[in-house]
């Protein structure tokens, strides 16, 4: 029986999408915090990393790749920034942990480039997208409910218990519940998914007209209200803003002018910031303030740039730098700086940043070009919604889940069409 490998590629490419929300991880060994495992300090493989990569040797060998020439040039950017990351592992006092990053950027490299082959059915892998995350939303739903979410070692989940300290939760009249974590490290991973998925949704219900995309919507939206997270909250009322703005230019005069698309993104910008100031003023009481650890964060981050704007101190070395800085805290103090951009000029100095803007910038004038078309203005949304999570959270480059998202984002947006 001859094998259609195209066909292959797509049905195993749907299936890794609905495997994607999954933690199962190869653990290699680990960097210890103040004597104690840290999940920031821990050598990983994850499973669907290399199921990536061997999805996408298959397809190099079976059917090669058919990208346009507008679209090579992201690659050629992402190919020097493969090979900055190389670079910076020698000038790294934690070289292997920067190994861990560039392994995770070049098995998720392969997802790049198979969202900007023709060849890729994009429908398909949006709906492995979607189902993959209803039964995580089920688990989300129990966890809130239960206060309770059991471990497992081939799941790749973690035990989480309202109970405990550490955990993330609320309380409700002094009642500690549970946030959803669904299948992901943290409830604030988790609804990044969530508000990427309904936005899908809402694409995919543009193109067929089925109920079931609205009512996933719904579902996917009381998962993302229980997983209380609040920069996903805001980046998807805000991605709905700068949609019904643009939105409103584009029938009002056909076409997205140039002037629009520059002013949605500096509203964006400031709508970042300006959130990040007056989060205090709408805290929900998430226990231990969220808000004052990232406004201190951000104050930790400023004397520990010191020598390191060039080129940085190395790929996912941020708390041990802090460490080596400040020895004194508890273990569980040393987080990331809650916040992207601040975060990679520590890791990856100016130098990664830049090249990272280069690439953005020509993503960006790709999904340009594109508008007014349905699935650029889809991707133009979840753009919105990671660009605005970026100042708040770090899991974006500091979590193999939140790495693949941004990947995944970045590569529907470079697409352009569906053509």
């Amino acid at each position: 029986m001859r094998i259609n490998w195209n066909t292959f590629v797509n049905k195993a490419l749907f299936w890794w999408m609905f495997l994607l929300p999954w933690q199962t991880v190869f653990l290699f060994n680990s960097y210890l915090i103040k004597g104690t495992t840290n999940v920031y300090g821990q050598i990983v493989i994850p499973v669907t990393g290399v199921l990536l990569i061997c999805i996408g040797i298959i397809h190099t060998w079976k059917n090669g790749w058919n990208i346009p020439i507008e679209r090579k040039s992201v690659l050629k950017i992402g190919g020097v920034f493969l090979l900055f990351l190389l670079v910076t592992l020698f000038f790294s006092e934690w070289p292997m942990l920067g190994v861990e990053t560039l392994i995770h950027v070049s098995a998720l490299s392969f997802l790049l480039v198979f969202l900007l082959d023709k060849n890729i059915q994009i429908h398909l892998l949006l709906k492995g997208f979607i189902y993959g995350l209803c039964l995580p939303v089920l688990m989300g739903i129990m966890q809130f409910l239960t206060g309770h979410s059991p471990a497992s070692t081939w799941l790749g989940l973690s035990a989480h218990e309202a109970a405990v300290a550490g955990d993330s939760i609320i309380k409700l009249k002094g009642v500690r519940m549970l946030r959803a974590y669904g299948s992901f490290p943290h409830p604030n991973v988790f609804g990044g998914y969530l508000a990427v998925s309904i936005i899908a949704c809402g694409y995919l219900y543009t193109q067929c007209k089925s109920k079931l995309w609205m009512a996933l919507a719904v579902f996917f939206s009381l998962g993302l209200f229980l997983t209380f997270s609040q920069s996903a909250w805001i980046a998807v009322v805000m991605s709905f803003v700068i949609g019904a703005y643009l939105y409103k230019r584009i029938h009002k005069k056909g076409a997205v002018n140039i002037w629009a698309f520059h002013i949605a993104t500096a509203i964006m910008f400031v709508i970042a910031f300006a959130g990040t100031l007056s989060l205090p003023y709408i805290q929900i009481g998430i226990e231990h303030d969220s808000v004052l650890e990232r406004i201190e964060y951000i104050d930790i981050w400023y004397p520990l740039m010191s020598g390191d704007w060039l080129i940085g101190s190395g790929a996912g070395s941020y708390i041990f730098s802090w460490e080596s800085m400040d020895p004194l805290r508890n273990w569980w103090e040393y987080q990331p700086v809650h916040n992207v951009p601040l975060l990679l000029i520590k890791e990856i100095g100016l130098i990664g940043v830049l090249l990272l803007g280069y690439l953005l910038y020509r993503i960006d004038t790709i999904n340009y070009r594109a508008l007014p078309r349905h699935f650029a203005f889809f991707s133009l949304l979840c753009g919105s919604v990671l660009f605005i999570i970026m100042f708040f959270d770090h899991y974006l480059w500091s979590f193999w889940p939140g790495l693949a998202l941004s990947f995944l984002v970045l590569g529907l947006t470079a697409r352009g069409t569906i053509e």
